[in-house]
C-alpha cells in the first residue's frame, strides 16, 4: 500500500506558505478571533499601574496591540508583513498612545529596538527557528527579554511542525515537556543551569512578595509555602538564599551574572 497522507501534508505545506507570499492568507487573528481577548484575560492580571509601555513583536492585525493600549498606556506593534500593518493601522485609525511598525525580527535588527516596560512575544519563536535556527531564535528571545523592564510574556508554539523539525525535545500538546524545552534554551537567565529542586543556602525566614509575578526568576517550597527566592527587575537581580554558600550552584549562578555583565558592557547598556 502506498501511502499519499505525507506527501499530501507536504503540498498543503507548499500552499500555505504561497498564500502568504501572495498576501491571500487569513491573518491568524481574524482566523482565531477570540485568541486575543483569552490572552489578555490571562497577561492584564499580571500587569501593574507603573507598566505604561508595550511591545508586541509579530502584532499580525493588532488585537493584542489595541487592548495593552487601551489600558492608558504606549503600546507598539512589530510586524514583518505590509498588508498587515495596514489591516492593523486601518482598523485604528485616531486610536491615540498606539502605533505599528513593519519590521522584520532577525538577530540584527532586534539589537535596534528601545526597552519597553512589557514585551509581548506570543507564538511567534517557531518562525525565528524555522527561519535562522534554535541558536539564532533563543538569541532574539535574550535580547527582547533585555529590552523588557518589566517583564517578558512568552508564548510558544506547542506542535513540532510549526517550528519545521521533529527532531526538537518536546512531544506535541505536552504541557510539562513543552515548558522543559522552553525553559532550558532561556540563554539570559542567572539562574540558567540551575536544576529544579536544587538545595541552596538559606539563613532566614523572610521573603520577598512581589506585586509583579513576572519579575519572579524561581520559587521554592517550605513549610507548605510556595514563595519567590530570586527576582529580576530590568538591570536589577535579587536572591533570598546565598549565591556564594550554595556550592557549585551558587558559582553557576555567579557565572551568569557575569556573562550578563559583560553582554550589557559590550552593548553599552549599564547594569
Amino acid at each position: 500500500m502506498i501511502s499519499l497522507k505525507r506527501p499530501f501534508k507536504r503540498v498543503k505545506r507548499v500552499g500555505k506558505q504561497a498564500k502568504r507570499t501572495l498576501g491571500l492568507a487569513r491573518p491568524y487573528q481574524i482566523k482565531r478571533s477570540g485568541g486575543a481577548d483569552e490572552r489578555w484575560r490571562l497577561i492584564h492580571p499580571q500587569l501593574s499601574d507603573s507598566d505604561r509601555s508595550v511591545l508586541d513583536v509579530g502584532s499580525n492585525i493588532g488585537s493584542m496591540t489595541m487592548l495593552a493600549a487601551a489600558g492608558g498606556g504606549f503600546a507598539l506593534g512589530v510586524e514583518p508583513e505590509a498588508r498587515l500593518v495596514r489591516a492593523a493601522r486601518g482598523q485604528t485609525r485616531g486610536v491615540r498612545s498606539l502605533g505599528f511598525v513593519r519590521m522584520r525580527i532577525d538577530p540584527q535588527s532586534v539589537l535596534t529596538l528601545p526597552e519597553f516596560d512589557v514585551v509581548l512575544c506570543l507564538l511567534v519563536h517557531h518562525y525565528w527557528v524555522r527561519i535562522f535556527g534554535e541558536d539564532p531564535a533563543w538569541q532574539i528571545v535574550g535580547e527582547l527579554l533585555r529590552r523588557a523592564r518589566k517583564g517578558l510574556f512568552f508564548e510558544p508554539a506547542s506542535a513540532k511542525r510549526k517550528f519545521g523539525s521533529k527532531h526538537l525535545d518536546f512531544e506535541d500538546l505536552d504541557r510539562e515537556a513543552i515548558v522543559e524545552y522552553n525553559t532550558k534554551h532561556r540563554k539570559d537567565s542567572p539562574v540558567e543551569g540551575v536544576e529544579p529542586d536544587t538545595y541552596m543556602y538559606f539563613m532566614h525566614s523572610y521573603f520577598a512578595d512581589p506585586e509583579d509575578p513576572a519579575v519572579s526568576l524561581c520559587t521554592t517550597r517550605y513549610a507548605g509555602v510556595e514563595y519567590c527566592s530570586a527576582l529580576r527587575a530590568g538591570s536589577v537581580v535579587a536572591f533570598q538564599f546565598h549565591p556564594e554558600r550554595s556550592a557549585e550552584q551558587g558559582l553557576a549562578i555567579y557565572r551568569n551574572l557575569v556573562r550578563l555583565a559583560q553582554h550589557h558592557r559590550s552593548n553599552s547598556n549599564p547594569v
